[in-house]
């Protein structure tokens, strides 16, 4: 029986299984710690052509995107994202239970502009009263999209250019963005994602892995210490201890892009 109202009830690909049955009795450091996932990183980095980008493991979307979330925004901040965002409307208030309200706007298709991004931060910066409210502090994407659209390059760098210019990070939940990568309507790729983004993940569960996600901070946007400074620890109070120390040592969001962004036609 096929069943298609879930794609993450498959189990793991063959060969996953194969590998995973060839090593199981290798004696390793858990957390993260081991060469495996030294291996991982290493690819994961070099497929980004971000050299310096800090790789981390989790075990599953709701804890990276509550993690990473957390770890970047101030308490008195916010998250913008779509009102049918995967963090608003399908993790039962896991982001909020940290106390990081979801700034929903109104999506098209799955997906919110870099013009609605603007437009609800100044509205916030005039209001007389914004000491108030939650202040937006970043932007959280879906590509794909919660209802299977995908945003192109230049809606990403629109997206991008518009965070850099109000000091939002932009941070891109990937757990089918493999799906995205793979299809012929797609004009994205990994390079893209490190160079117009804080923080992305790439989802493994849904193309057949055994249920892990791989966190990247793109050097480039955030100043980072060198990834071997960077360990997993021991549990998700770790994780977040670890990508804490990344955002803290991090500059204010200057008010233009602290990178070039890709150049495209009009």
């Amino acid at each position: 029986m096929l069943r298609f109202e879930c794609d993450y009830g498959e189990g793991a690909a063959p060969a996953v299984l194969e590998l995973m049955q060839k090593t199981n009795f290798d004696q390793t450091p858990g957390y993260g710690e081991d060469s495996y996932c030294a291996a991982a990183a290493d690819k994961i980095r070099a497929l980004c052509d971000a050299p310096d980008a800090a790789v981390h493991f989790f075990v599953g979307a709701t804890q990276a995107n509550l993690t990473v979330i957390d770890a970047a925004l101030k308490p008195w901040q916010g998250v913008l994202c779509a009102d049918s965002g995967h963090i608003h409307v399908h993790e039962t208030g896991a982001v909020e239970a940290t106390g990081h309200k979801c700034l929903a706007l109104p999506n098209k298709n799955g997906k919110i502009t870099a013009r609605q991004i603007r437009h609800a931060v100044e509205e916030h910066r005039a209001n007389a009263s914004h000491e108030h409210e939650v202040q937006p502090g970043m932007v959280y994407i879906s590509n794909p999209t919660e209802v299977g659209t995908l945003y192109t390059k230049a809606e990403l760098t629109d997206i991008s250019a518009a965070c850099y210019e109000l000091g939002l990070y932009l941070f891109v939940d990937g757990a089918r963005m493999a799906y995205g990568l793979m299809s012929e309507a797609n004009d994205l790729t990994l390079q893209d994602y490190a160079a117009l983004c804080d923080v992305f993940y790439l989802g493994g569960t849904k193309c057949g892995a055994d249920g892990r996600r791989g966190v990247g901070c793109a050097s480039g946007n955030l100043e980072l210490n060198e990834v071997g400074d960077l360990l997993l620890g021991h549990g998700e109070s770790s994780w977040r201890a670890c990508l804490q120390s990344i955002f803290t040592q991090a500059p204010e969001k200057p008010s233009s892009p602290i990178r070039d962004l890709p150049e495209v036609p009009s």
